[in-house]
C-alpha cells in the first residue's frame, strides 16, 4: 500500500475577454490518499490493477469571494469549505522501457460548507505513457477527460458552474532517491464545454515534490 499526502499551493488569475479581474494565492485543500494493489504478488494480469481512496480536508481559505453575496465556483477557490471523498481504479503495465497506465476517479462532496456551499462531483479519466530519459529523469504524456457537475448553494444548483474538459499534460519527473521524486507538468486544455458562463481552468503549470511511504 502507498500512502500519499498533498498540500497544493495555488496561484490563479481569473480573466474575462482577456482582462484579469481577480487573483487568488495560497495553500489549498489537503488531500490524504492511499493506493492499494491487492494482487501485486500474483503472476496474472490482475497484479497491475490498483484501487485508491482518499479524503480532501477543507483546509484552504473558502472565503475569497470576488462577488459579494454570491457563492464563488469551486474551480476558483483555494478551498471549498467542505469535506470531499475520492475513489479510483488504476491499471498500469510496463512494456519494454514504457510504462502505460489508465485510471478512472471520482471526487464527491461528503457534506456542505458552513455557509451552505456544496461543490459539484467530478469524474476523471486519464491515460498516460512514460519513458525514462536518463537514470534520474522520466518523460510522461497524459491525456485526460474530466466532467464536473454543478456546485450547489443552499440546495440550489449554481447555474454558471460545471464543465467538461479534454486535455493533454506533458510532464518531467525527477527521481531524487528511493523515496522522493519531483515533477513539473503543464495542463493544456484541448476542448472545453462549460455550463452557461461557467469558469473553466485554462493552461496551468504544476510543480511538486512527493514521498512514498
Amino acid at each position: 500500500m502507498i500512502l500519499r499526502a498533498s498540500l497544493p499551493y495555488t496561484h490563479a488569475t481569473r480573466e474575462e475577454l482577456g482582462l484579469a479581474d481577480k487573483t487568488i494565492e495560497g495553500l489549498a485543500d489537503i488531500t490524504l490518499s492511499a493506493l492499494w494493489h491487492p494482487w501485486i504478488g500474483e503472476t496474472n494480469a490482475l497484479r497491475f490493477l490498483g484501487f485508491s481512496a482518499g479524503l480532501i480536508l477543507p483546509s484552504g481559505d473558502s472565503s475569497d469571494n470576488p462577488n459579494v453575496g454570491v457563492a464563488i465556483p469551486s474551480v476558483f477557490q483555494l478551498g471549498t469549505g467542505a469535506y470531499q471523498g475520492t475513489m479510483g481504479v488504476r491499471y498500469s503495465k510496463s512494456i519494454d522501457d514504457w510504462n502505460l497506465a489508465t485510471s478512472a476517479d471520482i471526487i464527491a462532496p461528503l457534506d456542505d460548507s458552513s455557509i451552505g456551499f456544496r461543490p459539484g462531483t467530478t469524474y476523471f479519466w486519464s491515460g498516460s505513457a512514460a519513458h525514462p530519459l536518463s537514470e534520474s529523469f522520466t518523460g510522461k504524456m497524459t491525456l485526460s477527460l474530466s466532467h464536473g457537475t454543478r456546485d450547489e448553494f443552499h440546495g440550489v444548483a449554481y447555474a454558471n458552474t460545471g464543465s467538461t474538459t479534454f486535455a493533454i499534460s506533458p510532464a518531467l519527473i525527477w527521481d531524487i532517491g528511493e523515496s522522493y521524486s519531483a515533477s513539473a507538468s503543464v495542463f493544456i486544455p484541448l476542448r472545453r464545454d462549460v455550463n452557461a458562463t461557467a469558469i473553466a481552468a485554462g493552461p496551468f503549470f504544476r510543480i511538486g515534490v512527493s514521498r512514498s511511504f
